[in-house]
């Protein structure tokens, strides 16, 4: 349907005012999700104005002696009694806060909690996803949730919240996001479910998940055994693996183990989905510690071939006092090329630390990946800019390349900068382009007909590519021209689009609702 392809909430609005009919049609689209937050005093206003159409005129008249906003008027719907609820907050089933009485509400997020919100988030009887950040807290009232779908826990001290709602949901969960110290309460789970049930020997605990995101930072033997008898790591399809201590090098052995060996043990591998945070966590790591880590993370990597998406965040910051750039190990690298369905690859970075430098992939790394990966629609990486030529040319042989993201470039991180830093690397790409086919054809070229490529990212500009754009919109810059030098016929158009992205208004949320978004899509 044409409308659910419509994103802008704007646009739905004045929509849904055009007549009876439409309004009927968009209203479950409209109010579908609140998402507010107020960190700061001059967020209140904002907060009121989007709470206040899903209140009864009772809970609109005490929100007004809690807080006002400007041109707020005393008017309310005749056709409701004080205590009835409106019709649109029927339509409310994904909440990014908790702090209003919304009984349909399916998914629920909020960076903090309050014994009076715990309570209320514990009555929700259609709850399936939640995303608490407890911090160092503990809520009794929420050990009685149960039957989730996805759950997402940020947690700094061991509670029976996080057993229990593992315990109460490990049928249905099919996604589980933890950021907590230390996995011992798998431990505690582990002794419950052997005494609850006579045959636990070959089943795992979490029958129904699919994804899993953990970052731990304390990680001992015990709760390795534990972790990896409650999933099946082998029948996830997604799987995030974010920063880890040093003695992380004992689960990736399990998990090459595991995967190495799934074909003679009956075992179906199903990951698609793969992001590995290439640093280790803790003090005093020495190198030695750092290598051997890396080298089982590339063991479990190169243990089986089934990925379409990879991400190997952070990989392999060296000091400045090292004049050859390591780059990335043919290990790694043979080892990402065992999955030649891939469909995008990420080597990442969101910064450089202080006293260190990147790896930056040669054009000869690039074109490795690049030529024995055919699928690739996405890449992101940190090249060498020596030669933007040859790094132009490399990457045009990617027949189905669609973005390009580079992320922490050198002339990004210099401190002797041209006026954009960004127009080299973005130009080279184009010209590689333009110059890799039809190399006897005097005629005019379309970029629609030589190549996929529709967005270039360097260092967080966003550039939109095609031959010709229609009219531009919010936050869309002027278009440019790109010309081959010396060949006045190979040309195309870009446009800084970087300001159509989210705005950080949701102070403490991700502003692209990247998680609510996610479980959203599978509980449709």
């Amino acid at each position: 349907m044409v409308v659910n392809n419509i994103k802008e909430k704007s646009t739905l609005s004045r929509l849904s005012r055009t007549c009876k009919k439409y309004y009927l049609l968009i209203a479950p689209l409209l109010y579908k999700r609140i998402s507010v937050a107020a960190m700061f005093h001059a967020h209140i206003g904002k907060l009121i104005r989007t709470l206040e159409p899903h209140l009864s005129i009772q809970q609109r008249k005490q929100l007004k002696k809690e807080g006002t906003y400007k041109g707020q008027k005393d008017i309310y719907p005749s056709d409701l009694r004080p205590d009835e609820k409106p019709i649109c907050a029927n339509h409310v089933h994904q909440l990014v806060i908790g702090s209003v009485q919304a009984d349909n509400v399916e998914i629920l997020e909020s960076c903090f909690v309050t014994e009076s919100m715990a309570k209320r988030i514990a009555k929700l009887e259609k709850l399936q996803a939640l995303s608490l950040d407890l911090g160092y807290r503990d809520y009794q009232s929420l050990y009685g949730i149960k039957n989730l779908k996805h759950l997402a826990l940020q947690a700094y001290i061991q509670t029976n919240i996080l057993h229990s709602l593992l315990l109460n949901s490990r049928s249905t969960l099919r996604s589980l996001n933890l950021n907590t110290n230390s996995l011992d309460f798998f431990n505690h789970l582990n002794q419950i479910v052997i005494a609850a049930e006579q045959d636990t020997d070959n089943q795992h605990y979490f029958t129904a998940l699919k994804s899993l995101t953990i970052q731990v930072s304390n990680l001992d033997s015990t709760s390795i055994r534990s972790l990896m008898r409650a999933t099946n790591f082998a029948g996830l399809q997604e799987l995030h693996i974010e920063l880890l201590p040093e003695s992380s090098s004992v689960f990736f052995q399990q998990l090459t183990d595991l995967f190495s060996t799934a074909s003679t043990s009956d075992l179906e591998v199903r990951l698609r989905n793969l992001k590995i945070d290439m640093r280790t966590s803790g003090y005093n790591v020495t190198e030695s510690q750092q290598k051997a880590v890396t080298e089982t993370k590339s063991s479990f990597l190169n243990s089986f071939d089934t990925l379409k998406s990879l991400e190997l965040f952070d990989y392999g910051q060296y000091p400045l006092e090292i004049s050859e750039n390591p780059g990335l190990p043919n290990s790694l690298v043979q080892a990402i090329l065992q999955h030649k369905g891939l469909e995008r690859l990420s080597i990442s970075y969101n910064g450089i630390i202080g006293g260190y430098q990147l790896p930056y992939l040669t054009p000869s790394t690039i074109g490795s990946l690049i030529d024995n990966l055919p699928l690739l629609r996405e890449i992101d990486i940190a090249p060498e800019e020596h030669d933007l030529d040859q790094l132009g040319s490399v990457l045009s042989r990617a027949s189905n390349i669609e973005r390009i993201v580079f992320s922490c470039t050198s002339s990004w991180a210099s401190h002797i900068r041209t006026d954009d830093p960004t127009k080299p690397l973005l130009h080279s790409v184009l010209k590689g382009f333009l110059c890799r086919s039809h190399s006897g054809d005097v005629g005019q070229l379309k970029w629609e007909e030589i190549c996929k490529l529709r967005l270039v990212t360097v260092n967080c500009q966003i550039y939109e590519i095609a031959s010709k754009f229609g009219k531009g919109g919010k936050g869309i810059g002027k278009p440019e021209k790109f010309t081959v030098p010396g060949n006045p016929k190979r040309e195309v158009m870009f446009r800084n689009i970087t300001g159509t992205g989210p705005a950080t208004l949701h102070v403490g949320f991700d502003p692209t609702f990247q998680w609510v978004e996610k479980v959203s899509k599978d509980l449709d």
